[in-house]
């Protein structure tokens, strides 16, 4: 029993950890440019009308994009929250199926933190493939992948 609540804690910090690094992320896009990346300008374009389908993408991504211009107005941060926001809902996904599965924090953890050895998930989603995100967060199969694969 004394050890649970340590594991507890440790998850918390993690989770604390990953929010801070997605809020770093958003940050130093924000201070690096108030130019639109490819993607980001690509989604500029798409959200200005609502379709079934944009192109080869689903259109998921930019109707939430659309949702968040609404809200925030149309500019970087906006691109930039929705972005760090489902990469961070991707890991905390994980973990919270991790523990789930295992019923172990520690594991959960574990298994949050294995994402962090994907290079498609940990940098190329955060610097540059905007669609892939919802992909790697709704739909985890192997099409998905070999999908964000040839994206980033």
């Amino acid at each position: 029993m004394t050890g649970q609540p340590a594991a507890d804690l440790n998850s918390r910090r993690i989770l604390l950890l990953l929010v801070l690094y997605f809020t770093l992320h958003l940050l130093l896009r924000l201070c690096v440019s108030n130019s639109a990346e490819l993607d980001e300008a690509e989604q500029l374009l798409l959200t200005q009308d609502l379709r079934l389908g944009y192109g080869s993408q689903p259109p998921l991504y930019t109707w939430l994009q659309s949702g968040l211009f609404a809200l925030c107005g149309i500019n970087i941060f906006a691109l930039a929250v929705l972005k760090n926001g489902l990469l961070f809902l991707t890991y905390f996904f994980v973990y919270l199926g991790a523990r789930e599965i295992t019923r172990d924090n520690n594991r959960a953890v574990i298994a949050m933190l294995s994402l962090l050895w994907i290079p498609q998930i940990c940098w190329e989603s955060t610097i540059y493939c905007l669609v892939c995100v919802p992909a790697a967060e709704f739909l985890p199969n192997t099409t998905t992948e070999s999908s964000c694969l040839r994206c980033c």
